[in-house]
């Protein structure tokens, strides 16, 4: 799940399959990242989305969200930001090993979320990251993920505090 003016990856989850309540895992994990609700919220029309939608957007979670299933380019082509970046993680994991255990794919997964996020500069913004778009910007200079892990290590040692 991502947002579709920043392109941030709030959300991944890996699954064995696409049913309702793997959808609403990623739905929770996104709402506990969201500091406002959503206006709408777009997929590719999958049955199992549209029933995490309501149960997780409609019913629980105060105003109205739009529910938009975006099928295809005949229908608005909403859904193409996301189709985008599941081709990119897609063209990735390809070559990764340990991605046939489901803990050790979500970890790598992860991994895959905070590159594209806060290290991987997208030419649709400009030569920025999604983080730097959505007002993220860590200040990382040199080898970025080198320059990462030491900012996560030094805020995991000072109890976060900086």
């Amino acid at each position: 799940m991502s947002d579709h003016d920043t392109r941030f990856l709030l959300a991944t989850r890996v699954s064995q399959r696409r049913e309702v309540k793997d959808a609403r895992a990623v739905f929770q994990d996104a709402k506990k990242l969201m500091e406002k609700r959503p206006l709408a919220e777009v997929h590719d029309g999958l049955q199992s989305y549209n029933e995490a939608f309501i149960k997780e957007f409609y019913t629980n979670y105060g105003p109205r969200v739009e529910n938009i299933r975006s099928v295809g380019q005949r229908d608005e082509g909403l859904n193409q930001s996301i189709e985008r970046i599941n081709g990119t993680i897609r063209d990735r994991e390809k070559t990764f090993r340990g991605m046939d255990h489901d803990e050790t794919a979500q970890v790598l997964s992860d991994g895959m979320r905070i590159n594209y996020n806060f290290l991987r500069p997208h030419m649709g913004l400009d030569g920025k990251t999604p983080a730097q778009v959505a007002g993220l910007d860590l200040g990382l200079d040199g080898i970025r993920w080198k320059a990462l892990i030491r900012k996560a290590t030094t805020n995991q040692t000072d109890g976060g505090q900086r």
